[in-house]
């Protein structure tokens, strides 16, 4: 996690996983310091086939897959009988989003196969759970259409607009719901998350 220039670029970056620890981060960053924009990066499943393994995903949009009602009829996202607690498809700063797209063109991305990775935008989807069998993952695509799934990222680009203060999540794919394909490869894909980070933060604020 780290804040644009503008203000200070800060680091929150341990592993820490899960949508309450990415907020207390998140929070403390906001609350102590003067950002101009905040920027999440790590790693995420692959929820369709359309992405391979090093891709980057911006996301364009993000939501949480976990919070809702559970009843006899099965889960249904948000609290709609709550007034507030609807669910609610988060956007992501377009000015942000603008900037990472015009900066990739000058980052060095590492391959993990035949194809080179690609940077594309796309919807994530955040829970509480790692995501390690196909039937979950499955689940989950066909309960909210996202692309790729991780554990924070809805969490930090909430408190980010909360605080009034531009997001973007940038989240490389790391296995396709695997723990298998995740402890082998996440090292290496997460490279591409920092390095697309790096030139972003190089490329200036419009």
């Amino acid at each position: 996690m780290a804040g644009i220039p503008g203000g200070p670029v800060g680091g929150g970056g341990r592993r820490r996983g899960g949508k309450v620890r990415a907020t207390i981060t998140a929070t403390a960053l906001v609350s102590r310091y003067p950002l101009a924009g905040l920027i999440f990066t790590g790693v995420a499943a692959s929820l369709h086939d359309g992405l391979r393994l090093g891709d980057v995903v911006l996301a364009h949009r993000a939501i949480e897959h976990d919070f809702g009602v559970e009843d006899g009829a099965g889960f249904r996202p948000g609290i709609d009988f709550v007034p507030g607690l609807e669910a609610k498809v988060l956007v992501a700063d377009p000015a942000l989003l603008r900037r990472a797209q015009q900066a990739h063109q000058g980052s060095q991305l590492q391959s993990l196969g035949s194809h080179p990775p690609r940077v594309l935008e796309g919807l994530v989807t955040s829970g509480d759970i790692f995501v390690g069998h196909a039937t979950v993952r499955d689940r989950i695509r066909a309960q909210t259409q996202a692309d790729v799934v991780e554990m924070e990222g809805a969490a930090v680009l909430r408190v980010a607009q909360d605080a009034g203060i531009p997001c973007l999540l940038v989240r490389s794919v790391s296995d396709e719901g695997s723990s298998v394909d995740f402890l082998a490869l996440v090292d290496k894909v997460a490279h591409n998350s920092a390095e697309l980070v790096r030139v972003i933060l190089a490329f200036g604020m419009d």
